[in-house]
């Protein structure tokens, strides 16, 4: 499969409180999104009414890497492929959260 080198998505927590893969949000949309990346930028939408937490597949509203306020970003970056989209995942308290997600060097 021919990767892209740069896709750039807002995805959506639909549910309350569920956990979600970043990768699997991106794959829906555009289906040649990588699985690895040399960045990754997320931001939580500047609509959200709620904060977004990103962690490991185990996240929870007590055991999270970092939680994102409305309109805040974090951005993973490596000088190779090493960003790995795949551990990462989102889950907010409240439903229909965004996040805007650029993924650059496929």
């Amino acid at each position: 499969m021919a990767y892209l080198a740069y896709v750039a998505a807002t995805v959506t927590l639909t549910a309350a409180n569920t956990n979600y893969s970043l990768l699997a949000l991106l794959q829906a949309i555009e289906p040649n999104c990588p699985p690895t990346a040399r960045e990754v930028v997320i931001q939580s939408h500047s609509g959200n009414g709620s904060a977004v937490l990103v962690g490991d597949a185990n996240l929870t509203a007590l055991r999270c890497g970092y939680e994102l306020g409305v309109g805040q970003s974090r951005t993973y970056r490596s000088g190779i492929q090493h960003v790995l989209i795949g551990s990462l995942f989102a889950r907010s308290a409240g439903a229909a959260q965004k996040l805007n997600v650029e993924v650059m060097g496929a």
